[in-house]
């Protein structure tokens, strides 16, 4: 079995739970049943820190690309996940970069983003190749895409 843990440091580590088996071969717990072995390091993110700059720009792009202005501990989740891109090496230009794309609303999936969306799609925004934002180039790409398997079933 594969469980996930938390730890008091913030961070969790995804482990593998010791079982025994039984005469059947059954796994069943034993009485340490909540024994985990860590397999990744402690993540180091309440020692981590950017640029207060570097946030304030992010935040303001995201609430006007979005329309939206967030007030009080609506801003935890969105500074969340900054920080989680920030910890991955992302800098400020691909995180509104790839809040631009998703603005642009060129898919109907692209429509209803958020910040995680934003997190979870920034991967696929740069390894796009790029021409200095000639968004043209996309949209010949994806009517010639859509021309070569019109008709291909989604089997």
């Amino acid at each position: 079995n594969i469980g996930v843990s938390f730890f008091s440091n913030g961070g969790y580590s995804y482990s593998a739970r010791r079982g025994i088996a039984n005469e059947q071969g059954q796994k069943r717990n034993t009485q340490n049943r909540n024994t985990y072995i860590r397999l990744d390091k402690p993540t180091g993110r309440k020692k981590a820190k950017f640029k207060k700059e570097d946030y304030e720009k992010v935040l303001d792009a995201y609430q006007s690309l979005r329309g939206i202005e967030l007030k009080g501990k609506e801003f935890d989740p969105v500074m969340q996940a900054i920080k989680t891109m920030f910890m991955s090496g992302r800098s400020v230009q691909d995180i509104i970069g790839c809040m631009k794309w998703l603005a642009s609303g060129r898919e109907k999936w692209m429509e209803n983003w958020t910040i995680k969306t934003v997190k979870m799609k920034i991967p696929f925004y740069l390894a796009q190749p790029k021409r200095k934002g000639d968004m043209e180039y996309w949209d010949i790409k994806t009517k010639e895409f859509k021309q070569k398997y019109a008709g291909v079933d989604d089997a």
